[in-house]
């Protein structure tokens, strides 16, 4: 294994798995199996069903997120209506960022989410007891989508995997019914060994992370070194499988950020010439509290332009109210009006603004826990 400190632009090292020791990775154990170590290096992670990830309750969208501006210069905030789950915008994404699979050739400059996940079948074996066993239909393989800007649409995890349901809804169907056990067919899967994101830095260098907010990733490639090493190992053998001509290394750094994955005015161009609505704030508290009233009067369902462009006239005018009202009570009270002033007027009833505006509640109900855990040890 050779570290090395990627270019100054990073300022982050570089985890490279060297030939020679990919060939001892890859080589046989002598055992029956006949496996390699690389064989015995990754997991599954979790198992993912087309049924749960096509439920609409299900669907993961990125809200209102800022343009990249100089300093000094106001932020704008949009929430853009474009939806990866509806097929009629479908090529909408498609046109910049298309579902690849195990594709040989990258972009330079471009930046990727990977999902490394292999189809099959979970039964219960009598032999494994109540334990449903994973039978794999096919080999592991390498889906890839570029991240166009930060809204990632159709690019976060969730939504490859939706994306990956229909490129292999044949290949789905075909599993299950070729694992039929007392007249029933299986029940088809993806299993997920790995999840994050690559970026091309030249002609024939790749860079990856494991940063998956969706699937935990972090909590399973932990800090030590080993077993960053082995996952390491596998992504690299797998890229260097289907696109030969590219090193690549590993690095603990994300790269879809608002700075290295800006929203571009001819991003919002491109489209609104697709008759999609882009919708300008000037504060993140007005953004968050147009769509928050957004999903509350949409019940769930994807509304369509035309009403979208109806419901929001409807809500801007009530925070235009509720903003008047609120900088009025500040103006007697002689203190300084904000958005948070009037987004606190407007909150749902009976919900602790705390918690309405965003805030994380599982992670930080999960921090209380383990506090309380760490703290019940120590007395102990």
């Amino acid at each position: 294994m050779q570290v090395q400190t990627a270019h100054e632009f990073y300022e982050f090292p570089t985890i490279f798995i060297e030939p020679d020791e990919m060939e001892t990775l890859e080589h046989p154990f002598g055992t029956r199996s006949g496996a390699s170590a690389i064989q015995y290096a990754t997991s599954v992670k979790r198992y993912v069903y087309p049924e749960s990830v096509k439920n609409p309750e299900n669907n993961i969208f990125m809200q209102c997120l800022s343009n990249q501006t100089a300093p000094g210069v106001p932020k704008e905030y949009y929430y853009i209506h474009l939806s990866p789950y509806q097929h009629e915008t479908k090529h909408i994404i498609d046109e910049v960022s298309p579902l690849m699979k195990n594709p040989d050739e990258f972009e330079v400059g471009a930046i990727y989410t990977f999902i490394l996940a292999s189809i099959g079948v979970r039964q219960t074996q009598e032999t494994h007891g109540s334990h449903p066993v994973f039978t794999p239909c096919t080999d592991k393989a390498l889906y890839v989508a570029k991240a166009n800007n930060i809204f990632e649409h159709g690019t976060k995890h969730q939504q490859i995997f939706f994306r990956m349901c229909q490129m292999e809804e044949r290949t789905l169907t075909e599993c299950a019914k070729s694992h039929k056990k007392g007249g029933r067919q299986g029940n088809p899967c993806f299993a997920l060994f790995s999840s994050g994101e690559i970026r091309c830095t030249g002609p024939n260098s790749l860079v990856f992370n494991f940063f998956s907010g969706t699937y935990k990733m972090k909590s399973h490639v932990t800090s030590k070194q080993k077993v960053t090493h082995n996952e390491t190992a596998v992504i690299t053998s797998i890229i260097n499988s289907i696109a030969p001509s590219y090193r690549v290394g590993h690095m603990d750094k994300p790269f879809i950020t608002l700075s290295e994955t800006p929203v571009t005015e001819s991003e919002l161009q491109r489209l609104e010439q697709h008759e999609i609505p882009v919708l300008r704030f000037g504060s993140g508290y007005e953004c968050q509290a147009f769509y928050r009233e957004l999903r509350i009067r949409s019940q769930g369902k994807w509304l369509s332009n035309d009403e979208l462009r109806r419901v929001a006239r409807e809500i801007r005018e009530k925070l235009a109210s509720a903003s008047a009202s609120a900088s009025g009570s500040a103006s007697a009270s002689g203190s300084a009006h904000s958005w948070k002033d009037t987004v606190q007027r407007w909150i749902p009833p009976g919900l602790p603004f705390s918690k309405w505006h965003g805030g994380k509640k599982r992670t930080a109900g999960k921090r209380k826990s383990s506090t309380k855990k760490r703290n019940h040890t120590r007395r102990s």
